[in-house]
């Protein structure tokens, strides 16, 4: 007995990390998680990552089609607290029904052609006898019957070209690159700027979105570009493009960036008085504007990119998202956003990538089965669910991770629920670019909050035309289901069936799936102790993979925040320097 269980220790220990003490544990590789982890290592800290996942991403995961169905069909079952955690999936799957309709379609086709060909192949037999009989010349009807014998060996001859066998949906699944939580990077946005200083931008590809829409009054109209492009669309009469280019440029006024202080002062005068006036509200600055309603959801819907708590958001808040949206535009291209080629897991995993680089260890399928704590309630270690014993300074991870392990602390957070759907069709929308970002105002589909809409024609479905990828996203309220709350707006833009997508000439979808994903986000009162607080070393971050603006914006703060926790007076993620500037040693 003693020896087995001596064996069975042994056994356990081959699977240890060599290394027993790190600065920081970090479990779970989220987007907050992975970027925390980069900027660390970056910093000169020792650091252990683990995820009791077998992939990077958590929320922020990519998957290709049969992955993505492996996740959704165990989700039905697991009730497990640990990223990603999905609820009332359903999945639908019609492919093979289409690629059947599509196959007999193409034998009766080919049935059809053969028949041709066949009574062409007669006709041609029957005109050739005819002349046979109709010539008296012997040598002559000699001399055309071989040649009219060399032109029938010659098309005995002829090769029959095979058809290509055409591949079904899922035997293309690999190819795509399909998000659990999408979201889209501004131009001019923190996160790229970081990417790019970082040097973590040479771990991904990325390509701008070719247009933005907003769906009202069952059209979809585009959002210009540009001061010409507004006037140029005959959407809006010309007193309304005024009124757009008069907001804009109030816009531009209280943000234009500038160096001079008197400049600075104006700018913050009259911001103050904006704020006076109108209550400190963003809704009640663009209700002064004296827009139609048709204007006005462009600005607030098209423009603003703030879909959460419309009617809270603070004047500020809603300039600077404005003036972000109007400084992206014709920066890489016509649209302010930029989206990764192969998923938005890419981006988690390129710091991670970065924190490997800097001496980051990595162990996926592994998670902590404990914490240790002195007499003092402080941090002293973990133990793995290896059994490994591991000394440890910091532990970070999201609230539902810790909650299963700190139980003598707790930690207030607000829960969000929202509502996906991803589906697959044969063709893009009508009228529609083939990478574009398509926003639905609330109650344009029955829909209680809006809509974010994404489609991918080549991009995250590289190689693979003919297909396109749907994602939609809106967050839920109450007990409702993703089907609830999304089911009428894809069926406005979809059809279930080959005879209704014929009949109304709508996209067919061949593969779809509604689910919904709870997360928890931590209060700003927890946020400011997990900064301030100097007793403890268990930390904890949002597992938000979605922030009330597009963008990691509010992710890529709270980050910063606790790094400066970790790291005072050290630069977070400081800039890579390039290969020339690196001096190597003194000249001997």
């Amino acid at each position: 007995m003693e020896e087995e269980q001596r064996l069975n220790i042994k056994k356990e220990k081959e699977t240890w990390i060599d290394v027993d003490q790190f600065d920081v544990v970090l479990l779970g590789t989220n987007f907050i998680e992975s970027i925390l982890a980069g900027a660390l290592a970056r910093a000169g800290k020792s650091v252990l990552h683990l995820d009791k996942n077998s992939f990077y991403g958590g929320f922020d995961s990519s998957f290709t089609l049969s992955q993505l169905a492996t996740l959704l069909e165990e989700s039905k079952d697991v009730k497990d607290p640990i990223p990603p955690y999905l609820s009332n999936v359903i999945v639908t799957d019609n492919s093979k029904i289409f690629e059947e309709e599509e196959r007999l379609e193409q034998e009766r086709k080919d049935k059809e052609e053969q028949e041709e060909q066949e009574r062409k192949r007669l006709e041609q037999e029957k005109e050739k006898q005819t002349e046979q009989q109709d010539t008296k010349d012997d040598e002559t009807k000699g001399g055309e019957g071989e040649e009219s014998k060399g032109e029938e060996q010659q098309q005995e001859q002829t090769p029959i070209v095979k058809k290509p066998i055409k591949k079904t949906l899922h035997e293309l699944g690999r190819f795509f690159s399909i998000d659990l939580a999408p979201t889209l990077l501004y131009s001019r946005g923190s996160m790229v700027n970081l990417l790019i200083s970082s040097s973590a931008s040479k771990y991904l590809e990325f390509k701008s979105l070719d247009q933005n829409y907003l769906y009202a009054k069952n059209t979809l109209y585009n959002i210009p570009s540009t001061k010409g492009s507004i006037f140029k669309d005959s959407t809006f009469s010309l007193r309304e493009k005024r009124l757009i280019m008069k907001f804009i440029e109030t816009i531009r006024e209280l943000t234009q960036p500038t160096e001079n202080e008197q400049d600075k002062q104006e700018q913050e005068k009259k911001l103050e008085e904006l704020n006076s006036k109108h209550d400190g509200n963003f809704l009640k600055l663009v209700k002064s504007f004296g827009m139609t309603e048709l204007v006005e959801s462009f600005v607030l819907y098209g423009l603003s990119l703030i879909h959460e708590n419309l009617e809270s958001i603070s004047l500020k808040q809603g300039v600077e998202s404005v003036q972000l949206y109007v400084s992206s535009l014709l920066v890489y291209g016509t649209s302010p956003f930029l989206v990764p080629y192969y998923g938005c897991g890419d981006i988690p995993q390129a710091f991670c990538r970065l924190c490997a680089v800097y001496g980051g260890t990595y162990v996926l399928q592994r998670s902590v089965e404990s914490l240790s704590f002195d007499e003092n309630n402080i941090l002293q270690g973990i133990k793995c669910t290896e059994g490994q014993p591991i000394k440890t300074k910091y532990f970070i991870a999201s609230p539902a991770y810790v909650k299963t392990l700190d139980t003598q602390n707790t930690y207030p957070t607000i829960t969000k629920r929202y509502s996906r759907f991803i589906g697959i069709t044969n063709k893009k929308l009508n009228n529609t670019l083939e990478q574009s970002f398509i926003t639905l105002p609330p109650n344009t589909c029955s829909n209680k909050n809006v809509i974010n809409i994404l489609q991918l024609d080549s991009i995250c479905v590289p190689y693979l035309k003919g297909k396109t990828l749907y994602h939609f996203t809106t967050l839920s309220e109450g007990e409702s289901t993703a089907e609830e709350d999304l089911k009428s707006s894809v069926d406005n833009f979809f059809a279930n069936n080959t005879q209704e997508a014929t009949s109304t000439d709508k996209p067919r979808l061949e593969w779809s799936s509604y689910f919904n994903f709870t997360f928890e986000t931590l209060t700003n009162d927890i946020k400011e102790k997990n900064v301030l607080n100097k007793d403890g070393g268990v930390l904890v971050c949002s597992d938000s993979p979605i922030g009330s603006t597009i963008d990691y914006a509010s992710q890529l703060e709270e980050a910063k925040k606790l790094f400066e926790y970790i790291c005072p007076n050290e630069i977070f993620l400081e800039k890579v320097p390039e290969p020339e500037d690196i001096v190597w040693g003194e000249a001997q």
